[in-house]
């Protein structure tokens, strides 16, 4: 069993689920994800590598991913740019992003935030949600293009109506603190919500710090307790000095 599972190899088995309700399911696309899900990656890879020869974008993507992740085959970023790029080529949204991702922290490509940009973009426009979320980090903070907080809210709106959870809590922060939109702090404890529900702890932890402070709220110690508190039992570090800064023990 491997020690690591990163966050595209979770992406990748998220994109086997449409597989199995095919009727591909004996094609090597689909005896490609029973190998990987059997964690036979070898016979995986070849199974993978066949139909991608043939055109196949689920499988290119599918290569792409194993060649970035070294899984079956020697880790090769370079490969798995040349995947990604003939499954976004066919408008595949998750190759578009992965490949806009490579060029945003130079993995096998020399970093070049422009066609980051217009691959997320590519991938956002056919409404993929963590790609709408890049775009809208990318405006926020001008990497790539003008510093534009009301793109940001545009994009961050986009994924956070499809329950990208740190789409929520972005959105929530541009409502707070009134960029790009009218500071509306009602609004913010209305996203912060969404994505604390999902388990979000920055937004467990925010939400806990408007209780504490009425903020969009009414004061309320024992629901800001609740919340610090699941902020912390999900690893968000501030959390603890709120629990101590505010006593919030005592409620």
């Amino acid at each position: 069993m491997r020690s690591t599972i990163n966050l595209i190899i979770i992406t990748f088995f998220l994109l086997t689920s449409n597989c199995y309700a095919s009727d591909h399911a004996k094609t090597d696309l689909g005896k490609g994800f029973e190998y990987y899900e059997a964690q036979n990656f070898e016979k995986a890879f070849i199974s993978f590598k066949k139909s991608a020869e043939q055109g196949h974008a689920k499988a290119q993507i599918a290569l792409g991913i194993m060649y970035q992740s070294g899984d079956g085959v020697l880790k090769d970023p370079k490969q798995a740019i040349a995947w990604y790029r003939k499954a976004a080529e066919q408008g595949h949204a998750r190759a578009q992003y992965n490949l806009g991702v490579m060029y945003m922290f130079d993995t096998g490509v020399l970093k070049d935030y422009k066609q980051a940009v217009a691959w997320y973009r590519k991938a956002a426009e056919q409404g993929y949600a963590e790609a709408q979320f890049s775009l809208g980090w990318i405006y926020a903070n001008g990497n790539g293009v003008l510093k534009d907080y009301k793109q940001a809210v545009a994009w961050y709106r986009k994924a956070a109506e499809q329950g990208h959870a740190e789409a929520q809590c972005s959105l929530a922060s541009m409502y707070y603190e009134g960029h790009g939109v009218l500071k509306d702090p009602k609004q913010a404890v209305a996203w912060y919500r969404k994505a604390a529900e999902q388990g979000h702890a920055r937004a467990q932890y925010q939400l806990g710090i408007f209780y504490i402070f009425g903020l969009g709220v009414l004061k309320d110690l024992k629901l800001a307790k609740g919340f610090i508190q699941k902020a912390h039992e999900n690893g968000f570090e501030k959390a603890s000095n709120a629990w101590t800064e505010f006593d919030l023990w005592k409620y």
